[in-house]
Parts: structure tokens; C-alpha cells; sequence
């Protein structure tokens, strides 16, 4: 039978390498913010036939006495804006000047967000992030309490906590790394909400391997192999956890290639962090146990 644990420095290597190429990207390229934390107003337009030409939308911008923005072109004729903080008349002014009869078309979506507003929702957002990790640690240490005779139970939500930093220090990097050179995306309420999900979705992984590790030690005898004990629970559990994440991804990846393109940024984020937190889950983690419980054996 396969030993999973008799490859831990190989997993750890990859691990590492990627938090490596995470951190890289984050200090070469960092993350650029939205209008969700700096403020500003967005505007997706679909139109009909073919898009304006670049004059014809620079001439709209400056009609409408806006200096700069960004321009995002998608596949389906969309085009989504990005730029100052504006009122509703200069709003109006700017789509009248994009939507002629040459270039037919409606309006998808208009957002816009004052500065104030955008700081707040920053700070906010990290702060929930925050908490979402403490709570994880608390619920996990009480959740194996019972294992506390085998193993400390701290131990099992301090694991876990060690797991989700290493699945969004590697989402965040790796986000940071593709968006500089396809997407150019930015980071606002939605990719915080995404890496929420992975918070949860990797933890519920990571909880039940755990699980199936402490059933094995209450049913164990007083001598008892750790190694083959969290092989066996690995082995257990590994199917389970590579078809509900290809499921999942699977139907992310179609969403990601037949969605909008407001929602690539989201899907993209869950589609990198899946597969993270289900490599941390089965790979970092149960050797870490495994680690953590010889130590406190001898």
C-alpha cells in the first residue's frame, strides 16, 4: 500500500516552492485594490454589434470631463470601465457618449463608490478575514477535545490554521502573479467573500481527515503504529477529497470560460484556492499531525 507519509520532505519542497513564488509575486507585482476599497465607479457596457474604437471612447471620457480610466474588452462585446468616483449626471453624460447609433448597445451595470465608503469596506473585510481564521482555531481545538488523551487538541486547530495561511498566502500570490499578465484584475469585496470559501471549504477537508485520524486512535490499542494509523486514514479519505474538488472545479471552470466577465476575478480565486486547500488538506497537514504526535509520544 501506498505510504503517504513516507514522502513529507517532497510535499513540504512543493509547498514551499510555491510559497515562495507567492511571496515573489506579491512583492514584485502587489495586488491592485478596486473601487470596493479605494473608491471609484465601474461600468460594463455590451454592445450589440462590434465595440466603439479607442477615439471614439476617448472622446466620450473627455466629453464627460473624465480624465482617466481602464478598459477591460471580453469576448461578448462587453466592456467594462473602470475610473473616478462620479455623480449621476456625469454618469448619463458618459453612456450617452458610449452608446451612439453607430455603436448600439445597453448598459449591464453602473457601480460607484466614494473613498470614505471604499476605506471602511478595506478594513472591514481584513477584519473578517481575521476573525474567520480565530474562529476556525477555536471550533477545530474544541471539536477534538476528545483526542486531547492522544494528541493536545490546540494542536489540531493550530495545524489547521497553519494549513489556511498556507492555502491564502499561495492564493493571494499566485492570483497576484496571473493577474499581472492575463487578467489585470483587481481585489475588492468579491475576492475577499472568495477567499472566505476556501477558508471553509479547506478546513471542512482538512476537519474530516482529522476526523478519521482520531477515530482510528479511540478504537486503537494502547501500542499502536502512527504511521500506518494516518496512512490508513488518508487512504480513507484521499477519493472522497480529489472527486469533490474536481467536481467543484469543474463547474468553476465553466463558469469561468461561459460567465461574465465581472465574475471571472471571483471563480479564478476559488479555481487556484480548491486545489491549494486540497493538496494542504491531504498533504501538509496529516504529516504535520503525524509529526506533532510522535513528539508528544516520546
Amino acid at each position: 500500500m501506498f505510504d503517504f507519509l513516507k514522502h513529507t520532505k517532497k510535499y513540504f519542497a512543493i509547498s514551499g516552492i510555491f510559497i515562495l513564488i507567492g511571496i515573489g509575486s506579491l512583492i514584485a507585482f502587489g495586488l491592485d485594490l478596486g473601487i470596493d476599497f479605494t473608491g471609484g465607479s465601474l461600468l460594463e457596457i455590451r454592445y450589440e454589434k462590434k465595440i466603439p474604437s479607442n477615439e471614439l471612447i476617448e472622446s466620450a471620457f473627455q466629453n464627460a470631463g473624465i480624465d482617466t480610466h481602464l478598459m477591460q474588452v471580453s469576448d461578448n462585446n462587453s466592456i467594462l470601465f473602470r475610473f473616478k468616483d462620479i455623480d449621476e449626471k456625469t454618469h448619463q453624460s458618459l453612456v450617452s457618449g458610449l452608446i451612439i447609433n453607430q455603436y448600439p448597445g445597453i448598459e449591464l451595470r453602473f457601480d460607484s463608490i466614494g473613498p470614505v465608503i471604499g476605506n471602511e469596506l478595506k478594513t472591514r473585510s481584513f477584519q473578517v478575514l481575521a476573525m474567520a481564521l480565530i474562529a476556525i482555531v477555536l471550533f477545530v481545538a474544541w471539536a477534538f477535545r476528545k483526542a486531547s488523551r492522544f494528541v493536545s487538541s490546540w494542536r489540531f486547530g493550530l495545524i489547521a490554521l497553519i494549513t489556511l495561511f498556507h492555502d491564502v498566502i499561495i492564493t493571494i500570490g499566485l492570483f497576484a502573479l496571473i493577474s499581472n499578465f492575463t487578467l489585470h484584475a483587481t481585489i475588492g469585496v468579491p475576492f475577499i467573500a472568495a477567499l472566505l470559501t476556501i477558508l471553509g471549504y479547506s478546513v471542512n477537508d482538512t476537519i474530516i481527515i482529522f476526523d478519521r485520524i482520531r477515530e482510528h486512535l479511540t478504537d486503537a490499542k494502547r501500542h499502536y503504529d502512527m504511521k500506518q494509523l494516518i496512512n490508513k486514514s488518508l487512504r480513507e479519505t484521499i477519493t472522497r477529497s480529489i472527486n469533490t474538488s474536481a467536481t467543484t472545479i469543474l463547474v468553476l471552470l465553466a463558469i469561468f470560460f461561459f460567465g461574465g466577465i465581472t465574475t471571472q476575478y471571483f471563480v479564478l480565486t476559488l479555481i487556484i484556492g480548491i486545489t491549494i486547500g486540497t493538496y494542504s488538506s491531504l498533504f501538509i497537514a496529516s504529516p504535520l499531525i503525524y509529526i506533532w504526535m510522535q513528539r508528544e509520544r516520546e
